[in-house]
C-alpha cells in the first residue's frame, strides 16, 4: 500500500479551502502562531508553534493563574522554510490553524483543531496526530519525498517559554538522532 501511494502522491488534490462565515459576536483570548527553529547543530530544522489564550472555556486546562497562552501544537520540519499559516478564532471556543512549511523533497501542509475540553488534533499531510499524546510533532522529508514523523510530549507552555523549551530539545539524543537519521 505505501508503494501504491507514492506513486499517486503528486495526483493528490487538496481537501480543504479557506471560506468566509457569519459567526455570532465573541471576544477572543488571542490566538496566533510564531515561527521558530529547533537550533541543532549542522541541521535546519524551522516550523511553527501554535498558541491560544486564556479564557472562561479553557481556563480549567491552565495549570495555574500564572499562565496566560498555552501552545497547542508546535511543528518542526527538517529543511522547513515558512510559508502560509493562519490561526482563526473563527469558531470559538474551538481553534483552527493551519498552513504549508516548505521542504526540499515537499511541502508539509497541516491542519490543527483545538477544542475547549482540551482535546486536540493535527492532520499533517493527511496524517492524523491525537495532540493529547504530544503537542510536538517532528517531520523529517525523506529522498523518495515520504515522510518520518516523530511525537513528542511536551510540559505545559505559554508562548514565551517556546525558545527556552526548544533550546532544551535542540540536546535531546533522541530528537537529534531522528533528524540525522535518512
Amino acid at each position: 500500500m505505501f508503494e501504491e501511494d507514492k506513486k499517486s502522491m503528486d495526483n493528490i488534490r487538496r481537501p480543504i479551502l479557506g471560506g468566509v462565515f457569519p459567526v455570532a459576536k465573541y471576544s477572543t483570548p488571542g490566538t496566533g502562531f510564531t515561527y521558530v527553529q529547533l537550533p541543532i547543530k549542522g541541521i535546519q530544522v524551522e516550523g511553527i508553534a501554535v498558541f491560544v489564550g486564556k479564557d472562561e472555556f479553557n481556563e480549567a486546562n491552565f495549570p495555574d493563574s500564572t499562565y496566560k497562552s498555552e501552545v497547542t501544537l508546535i511543528i518542526m520540519v527538517l529543511d522547513g522554510k515558512n510559508k502560509n499559516n493562519l490561526v482563526a478564532s473563527r469558531n470559538h471556543p474551538y481553534y483552527v490553524a493551519g498552513g504549508k512549511l516548505k521542504t526540499k523533497a515537499k511541502k508539509v501542509e497541516w491542519l490543527s483543531i483545538k477544542s475547549p475540553d482540551n482535546s486536540s488534533f493535527a492532520i499533517i499531510n493527511m496524517k492524523l496526530f491525537d495532540l493529547r499524546a504530544g503537542r510536538v510533532i517532528l517531520i523529517a522529508p525523506q529522498k523518495d519525498k515520504t515522510f518520518r514523523a516523530y511525537q513528542l510530549e511536551a510540559p505545559f507552555l505559554s508562548r514565551d517559554r517556546i525558545v527556552d523549551y526548544l533550546d532544551e530539545l535542540s540536546n535531546d539524543k533522541e530528537v537529534i538522532n531522528f533528524f540525522r537519521q535518512e
